[in-house]
């Protein structure tokens, strides 16, 4: 195959990430008894939470926060403002991260691709997320053993969209960037990063929106229309979670300071697998789904 190394984001890429904070949340939640405080609502709740964690994840190298403080924070302070027992926020924060970090929810198709290209690429993650989770939730879903380097913002000091963390997985690996492809679903962290650092880029976009460079059914894609598509579809790649990782407003900062242009696509024919770009402004490959990355690298 063309590529010797294949690196992929983990969240939104490989994993669920709303799935899996929202089984570690409601499983921590419901054994500690919160459900049944007066008034209790999910939505409410997690309105509340999303809020102030987003504000502490944000804010963490100012206030030097690690995991742990950030999340005592983001729960006492959600509790205190629902007139919950504030008292709770410690064993809350400990109970949600245990099982955050043992809970796996794949993306459709990470098993098949990743026992696919194993043996045949070397394989990384380069995550925006806590290494300590990200490595848990591999072991948990039985995949840690693919994957020569696990790169994670919080163990190295820098993170996407900044060259130098794919640098450092690259040399971990002992791969050129011109042998390697990165794999991830975020327009800005994930193509943004991989232009700084010269590697060629697969963009997971998942969904039904149409993509930049994606024909469908013979009909051309505007440039202006495909890019805010591709856009809307393609979320943020949440370091590890809202939970310590402000989801919501990665989200947002995506919609405004995304990147990549598109080009109209006009001609005939289906839709295709594996689109490819023909710029730097483009990502080398758009895929819907993981599958489709094993057509395109022959495995």
């Amino acid at each position: 195959m063309r590529y010797k190394a294949v690196l992929f984001d983990l969240d939104n890429t490989l994993m669920k990430y709303d799935a899996s904070e929202n089984i570690a949340m409601k499983s921590a939640v419901e054994e500690l008894g919160l459900t049944g405080h007066r008034g209790f609502s999910w939505a409410g709740y997690w309105e509340v939470f999303r809020r102030i964690n987003t504000y502490y994840w944000e804010n963490r190298a100012d206030l030097h926060l690690d995991t742990g403080q950030m999340l005592r924070l983001s729960f006492g302070d959600t509790l205190s403002e629902l007139g919950m027992d504030g008292s709770l926020a410690a064993p809350l924060a400990d109970l949600y991260w245990r099982i955050f970090c043992r809970t796996c929810e794949f993306e459709v198709g990470a098993p098949e691709l990743l026992a696919a290209l194993h043996g045949k690429a070397r394989l990384a993650i380069v995550s925006n997320g806590i290494g300590e989770a990200q490595r848990g939730r591999l072991a948990a879903g039985g995949v840690a053993h693919y994957f020569d380097a696990v790169v994670a913002c919080d163990e190295v000091g820098c993170s996407k969209p900044d060259a130098a963390i794919f640098h450092l997985a690259l040399e971990r690996l002992g791969v050129d960037r011109k042998d390697a492809l990165y794999v991830g679903d975020s327009l800005h962290f994930d193509f943004g990063g991989t232009r700084n650092a010269g590697i060629d880029f697969c963009y997971y976009c998942a969904g039904d929106e149409p993509v930049a460079g994606e024909r469908k059914a013979g009909a051309a894609v505007g440039a202006g229309a495909a890019q805010r598509a591709a856009m809307a579809a393609g979320g943020g790649g949440s370091p590890a979670g809202t939970a310590v990782g402000g989801g919501a407003a990665q989200r947002v900062t995506e919609a405004a300071g995304g990147g990549g242009t598109s080009n109209d696509e006009d001609g005939a024919g289906g839709e295709m697998v594996g689109i490819q770009g023909d710029s730097a402004s483009q990502p080398k490959f758009t895929v819907r789904h993981l599958c489709e990355i094993r057509d395109l690298l022959g495995v």
